[in-house]
C-alpha cells in the first residue's frame, strides 16, 4: 500500500479520485475532515504509541537507576568522611623506642629515661602545646624500622642516612595514617649526613665529622646518643639527660610535629638560643650555630626547665597549629563554621610563613584535607 497517496483523514482509505468530496467508504466530507497523504493506520499508531511509552519508561528507569547511584555513592563518601573525621586528633601520641647496639658506646639506661620527660616539659616550654600521653617501649624498635634494618644489613656500619632512612622510607607510610602514633627511636647508633643531604636537610651547622644528633619527620624522629657518648661523655648524668632531652628530644619534636626548620647563625653572638638580655628574644630552640651547635648547647643549658621560653622567632607557625587545634576542638564540640574558620586561617598563616623561612609544607597540605572532610561532600568541591 503507496503511504504517499491521498487517503481519506479519518479512515485511511486511498482515494480513487483526488476530485471526490467525500469519502467513498466512509462518507465522510472532506470540509469536516480533508485528506491526508500522511495518515497512520490504527496498526502504526499503535505500535508508535507503544514506542513512545516504552522510551519514556526506559528514559524513568534510567533516572531513577542514575539517581539511586548518586545516592549510593554520596552515602559512601558520607560515611568515608565520616570514618575519616573520626580519625582526625587535636594531637598526636609519642612511642618512645630505647635500643643502643652493643658496637657503639652506650649511655645508662636511667640517664635516657630521666630525658624522655625532660623533652616532654621543655616541648612546652619553647612553643607552648603539651603533650600529653606517650608510651616507653625499651630494648626494642617499632616494626616499621625492624624492616628498615633488615632491609639495609649495611646501616649498622653506615650510620643512618636521612633520604633513605626516614622521608623516603617511612613518610608514604605515614601521609597514609597521618593521625597515628609518632614513633621517636633512641639509639646510639651513628647518623651522618650523605653528600645529598643538603637537598633535604640543614647540614651547615654540623662539625667535620658531619654527625648528626638528631632526625626530625612527620613520619619518625631518630635521636642518636653517639655524639653525647663520645665528644660530651664527660658530662654528669643530670647534664646528660637534659642534653638528650631539650637539646635533641624537644628540639627534633619542633621538626616533627610543627615543620619548622633549622636556623643556623654564623657566630656565637648570634645564636638565638642564648638567654635573654635584650629586647629581641634569644631562646629559640630550632636555632643553633655553625660548627656542632656547642654554643648554643650552652646557651640552652643555662635556661631553667620548666619556664615559659621568650623566643618570638616561630610565632606565625605555633599560631597556625594553635588555630588548626581549636578548629579540631570546635568541630568535636559541633561548632563547624567556627572549625572552618579557623582552618582557613591556620592554613593561611603557615602558608605565608612557610614561603618566607621555608618550614615545612606538609601541615598546610594534611590540614586543607581536613578542611575538605569538614566542610563535607558536596562543599568540599568548591574549596
Amino acid at each position: 500500500m503507496d503511504e504517499e497517496s491521498l487517503r481519506c483523514g479519518r479512515c485511511a482509505t486511498l482515494m480513487p479520485d483526488e476530485t471526490l468530496s467525500y469519502c467513498p467508504a466512509c462518507g465522510i466530507i472532506f470540509s469536516e475532515v480533508p485528506p491526508t497523504t500522511s495518515y497512520l493506520t490504527m496498526e502504526s499508531r499503535f505500535i508508535e504509541l507503544n514506542r513512545r511509552r516504552r522510551l519514556i519508561h526506559f528514559s524513568i528507569a534510567s533516572f531513577l537507576v542514575f539517581l539511586f547511584g548518586i545516592l549510593i555513592l554520596s552515602s559512601s563518601f558520607e560515611l568515608h568522611r565520616r570514618g575519616m573525621l573520626q580519625q582526625i586528633k587535636e594531637k598526636r601520641n609519642l612511642s618512645f623506642f630505647i635500643q643502643q647496639d652493643p658496637n657503639y658506646p652506650q649511655i645508662a639506661p636511667f640517664e635516657v629515661m630521666a630525658a624522655i620527660p625532660i623533652g616532654v616539659q621543655a616541648y612546652k616550654d619553647h612553643f607552648g602545646i603539651e603533650i600529653e600521653n606517650w608510651t616507653i617501649h625499651q630494648k626494642t624498635l617499632p616494626d616499621s624500622f625492624e624492616k628498615l634494618v633488615s632491609d639495609n644489613p649495611g646501616l649498622s656500619q653506615q650510620g643512618l642516612f636521612w633520604a633513605t632512612a626516614v622521608r623516603e622510607y617511612f613518610f608514604p607510610d605515614w601521609i597514609k595514617a597521618p593521625y597515628s602514633n609518632l614513633n621517636v627511636v633512641i639509639t646510639n647508633r651513628p647518623i651522618r649526613a650523605t653528600p645529598d643531604s643538603e637537598k633535604v636537610l640543614e647540614t651547615s651547622h654540623l662539625g667535620d665529622n658531619k654527625l648528626i644528633s638528631g632526625l626530625g619527620d612527620p613520619s619518625l624522629v631518630i635521636i642518636s646518643l653517639h655524639r653525647l657518648a663520645t665528644e660530651y661523655s664527660h658530662f654528669n648524668s643530670n647534664q646528660k639527660s637534659r642534653f638528650i632531652g631539650e637539646y635533641l628530644l624537644a628540639h627534633e619534636l619542633g621538626h616533627a610535629f610543627l615543620g619548622l626548620k633549622d636556623y643556623v647563625v654564623d657566630s656565637p653572638e648570634e645564636n638565638l638560643r642564648a638567654p635573654a638580655s635584650s629586647a629581641i628574644s634569644q631562646e629559640c630552640l630550632m636555632h643553633t650555630d655553625a660548627g656542632g651547635g656547642s654554643q648554643a648547647w650552652k646557651a640552652i643549658e643555662l635556661k631553667p626547665l620548666g619556664r615559659l621560653s621568650k623566643c618570638d622567632q616561630y610565632a606565625y607557625i605555633l599560631q597556625s597549629h594553635k588555630l588548626r587545634n581549636q578548629a579540631i576542638r570546635s568541630f568535636k564540640e559541633g561548632k563547624k563554621e567556627m572549625a572552618i574558620s579557623s582552618l582557613r586561617e591556620a592554613i593561611s598563616i603557615y602558608e605565608n610563613q612557610a614561603g618566607i623561612d621555608g618550614a615545612n609544607k606538609v601541615y598546610p597540605h594534611l590540614w586543607r584535607r581536613e578542611l575538605k572532610l569538614i566542610s563535607g561532600f558536596f562543599s568540599s568541591w568548591t574549596l
